[in-house]
């Protein structure tokens, strides 16, 4: 049996020497005395050999007990379960965290990596050196302020899941919700009607080294820490992993991230050129997000072309190749109209009664205005078109009955902007080319254009060049020759494709 964790703990002294009489402690003289004072007093007295023998027979024992005895204490060894010895009773806490490490100071850093669970108030008052093995575990462990691409996809939703939490602490603490504004440092005062506590105002006009903010973001970052230290539902993915580093630094690092991105939303509020600047940005987002998702769904039909033609289409499948789509009119460069009546256009567009659809009705409509790049070739817009058809062929019925988008192919809209990956030969226009070559805004971009030649199968590498605004049944390679780029065509002929 263990001694209580809260007793005091003997002093340990390595038996580097058996004649150790000048400086032997207190417990250990105490032990000697009680030994000699319990040897039969009816025994001969021993002389003075057998005498010296016996104690240090007696000191050695000690010492070998008392080291193996410290050294369990110091070391919380595990069962099968992961649960400590010396934890194991009717006081462990649920769920609580198989500390590792020899001492405090270990525990506590496997702590601030993501241990299980809550610390043992116990443990918490001695101090002790890391062992070799804690070492070596800290060099493998991930730091989560590390950049996305060195941290492996377990510790980037680790560190997402710290990020979303400081992230809903901070807009808590502040009493703003989801699409609410961000006040000023000058507005009035608000308060909690529950609690009747002050909201906390962040100074959006200042960074994060004005020392108002600094106080802020350490109160965000300590309660934070608090709801991952003492809560035994927070952050699975830190409970189960114990190989991050991760501390209160961190966690005001990730509050300074949230500042940021509230100082841009804040600023918005209050400058009209920069809320220009941020919709321009959030709208250049959400187009590239959308030409991923293209470029992604056609690369699930590469082996079914592949199949088909025998040639492989993947590095057609370039996210920057992708035809732009406007889904509203805050994503439509040449529309003033709100967003009911942009859709109801669009509706209009489609051959569908939009002046006779209901607001209801056309709130359910999803749609998509297609920008077709004016520097793409015909013959690459098939292929990407015909890889289309074959990627929505291959769903399953189930994801075919979801929300669909409805293409909105037929308005003329086109975009001179070139890629900044250059496209193969056989993908550009030859007609955008001649009118654009020496566009000085587009100097910089075109300076590698014609010099990649023509991916095998497609173009000049199977004796065709690229057929540029020509119909044809089929582009001169034998491929069927498809539609406008963006537009889905199932059996019955509807323009539709998923989201």
């Amino acid at each position: 049996m263990y001694p209580h964790p809260n007793e005091p703990r003997l002093q340990t002294h390595p038996p580097d020497t058996l004649h150790r009489s000048h400086d032997m402690s207190p417990e250990y003289s105490c032990a000697i005395a009680n030994t000699l004072a319990h040897m039969p007093s009816s025994s001969p007295a021993p002389d003075d050999a057998v005498t010296l023998i016996s104690i240090t027979s007696s000191i050695q024992a000690l010492h070998e007990k008392q080291d193996t005895f410290s050294q369990r204490l110091e070391r919380v060894e595990q069962s099968e379960d992961g649960v400590p010895w010396s934890n194991k009773s009717s006081t462990a806490q649920r769920g609580a965290m198989a500390i590792r490490g020899k001492g405090v100071a270990a525990k506590r850093k496997a702590l601030k990596q993501g241990g299980r669970g809550k610390k043992w108030p116990e443990l918490e008052d001695e101090m002790s050196e890391m062992t070799e093995e804690d070492a070596s575990d800290d060099e493998d462990a991930e730091d989560l302020l590390g950049t996305k691409h060195s941290l492996s996809t377990t510790a980037q939703k680790a560190r997402n899941d710290l990020q979303n939490r400081v992230t809903v602490k901070f807009r808590g603490i502040c009493g703003i919700q989801t699409g609410q504004n961000w006040p000023g440092p000058t507005d009035t005062e608000r308060f909690n009607s529950t609690t009747n506590e002050r909201y906390w105002t962040p100074n959006f006009t200042k960074d994060v080294r004005y020392p108002e903010n600094k106080e802020f973001l350490e109160h965000v970052a300590t309660l934070v820490k608090n709801d991952v230290t003492n809560s035994d539902n927070a952050l699975k993915v830190l409970k189960q992993c114990r190989k991050y580093k991760w501390n209160h630094d961190t966690l005001v690092e990730l509050a300074k991230t949230s500042f940021r991105s509230f100082k841009t939303i804040y600023q918005t509020q209050v400058d009209a050129n920069k809320k220009k600047t941020h919709e321009r940005n959030q709208r250049t987002n959400r187009h590239k997000h959308r030409r991923e998702e293209k470029a992604k769904s056609r690369l699930t039909a590469v082996h079914t072309y592949k199949e088909k033609y025998g040639i492989d289409p993947t590095d057609l499948c370039h996210e920057a190749h992708m035809s732009d789509e406007a889904s509203g009119p805050d994503s439509d460069d040449e529309s003033t109209l709100s967003k009911i009546e942009w859709k109801r256009e669009m509706a209009k567009k489609q051959n569908m009664d939009g002046d006779r659809m209901g607001v209801s009705e056309l709130e359910k409509l999803k749609f998509c205005k297609v920008v077709r790049p004016g520097w793409r070739s015909d013959e690459l817009s098939n292929v990407l078109k015909e890889l289309d058809v074959m990627a929505w062929q291959d769903k399953p019925a189930k994801l075919k009955e979801r929300v669909i988008i409805i293409s909105v192919r037929n308005m003329g809209r086109t975009s001179d902007v070139p890629p900044l990956v250059a496209p193969f030969d056989f993908g550009i226009n030859h007609t955008w080319w001649e009118r654009n070559k020496n566009n000085e805004k587009f100097a910089d971009v075109l300076t590698d254009w014609y010099t990649h030649g023509d991916l095998h199968g497609f173009g000049s590498a199977v004796g065709d060049c690229a057929t540029n605004n020509e119909i044809d049944d089929s582009d001169g390679n034998g491929r069927d020759k498809g539609v406008d780029d963006g537009e889905l065509v199932d059996e019955e002929n509807e323009e539709v494709e998923t989201v």
